[in-house]
């Protein structure tokens, strides 16, 4: 006999559903439900995310729709970044095994991150840049061989007239399959390309969810001028803040990020440190940061103990 792990809200004034409408009672009621048998009798649109709670769906749902519409973003790359048009939580949980403990681990981070009292550099509150982001992980890892080709195509579609700059080295990493990626679970080992998106669609399926800093000044107004090394103990940590590790950003995520927002926005009058990569050039040590300059987006290179203060870390949280 199967049980109904949803019940509906009460209609007493003491419940935590009540001062809503009818309506805007049962629209929760069917976000807040998964594809349970009780959900197929009582919502047979069921939205696939069973176990989240209405207030973190309502939160996704929101975001991502703020996302599907954002200069029609994804009709711009016609399915090329393996994502349907229309991005819903539903159409993500269909493929990501894990999106409802990811997607409440990201809200809870969010509302840590808010009352943390960090602020950027300009004095806005860490936690109101904080935005969800997709990554399309399977469309990556299928074109780690032309890396670069793969991107100046969807730049193509973006609109841009210009193509990416990849440093030479960063990009040599990725095509050739060299360690580079710190792993989330002890950083100071480094996975290639392939180990690190391998890992991913295992966890997320081919398109997975971040939280990451959108702002265009990125940053924490504590750490502007500390180096990768000094910010991650020479790798060998994670940079931490408000009990959740805030250094998810890599060169992946820098390109997904590019690819759904305005890139002449993001890092346009500063750079931005991707704490997610170390690797070995000449026998130093060195992170890449990104950022718009010259009409084009940047992925860079630098010496890992450089201390630059217009070379911020961009959180991301996965």
């Amino acid at each position: 006999m199967t049980s109904f792990r949803y019940p509906l809200p009460e209609a007493e004034p003491t419940s935590p559903w009540g001062g809503f409408s009818d309506e805007a009672r049962t629209a929760l009621t069917r976000l807040a439900m998964g594809p349970s048998p009780a959900n197929q009798l009582l919502t047979p649109d069921g939205n696939g995310a069973e176990g989240l709670s209405s207030e973190v769906q309502v939160w996704a749902s929101e975001a991502l729709n703020n996302l599907s519409n954002y200069f029609d973003t994804w009709q711009n790359y016609d399915g090329q970044l393996g994502v349907a048009k229309s991005v819903s939580v539903g159409e993500l949980a269909a493929n990501n095994p894990n999106l409802v403990s990811k997607l409440t681990h990201l809200y809870e981070t969010k509302q840590a991150l808010l009352a943390s009292g960090e602020s950027t550099p300009e004095g806005t509150n860490i936690g109101e840049t904080m935005r969800l982001a997709l990554v399309p992980w399977q469309e990556m890892r299928n074109h780690l061989s032309d890396f670069d080709e793969w991107v100046d195509g969807l730049r193509n579609a973006q609109g841009l007239d210009s193509e990416d700059y990849i440093n030479e080295d960063l990009l040599a990493a990725i095509k050739g399959n060299s360690p580079f990626y710190r792993d989330s679970v002890t950083p100071s080992q480094l996975l290639t390309a392939s180990q690190y998106l391998d890992k991913k669609i295992a966890e997320d399926g081919p398109v997975g969810v971040m939280l990451v800093q959108t702002s265009d000044a990125a940053g924490i107004e504590r750490l502007v001028g500390q180096s990768p090394d000094q910010m991650t103990s020479d790798g060998s940590q994670h940079l931490e803040v408000a009990g959740s590790n805030v250094d998810s950003m890599g060169v992946f995520e820098w390109i997904a990020l590019t690819l759904q927002s305005d890139p002449a926005q993001l890092s346009s009058d500063d750079y931005s440190w991707m704490l997610a990569n170390r690797l070995d050039v000449s026998g130093d040590p060195h992170v890449p940061f990104g950022g718009w300059d010259g009409g084009r987006v940047r992925s860079l290179l630098n010496w890992a103990g450089s201390q630059v203060g217009d070379v911020r870390v961009r959180l991301a949280v996965m």
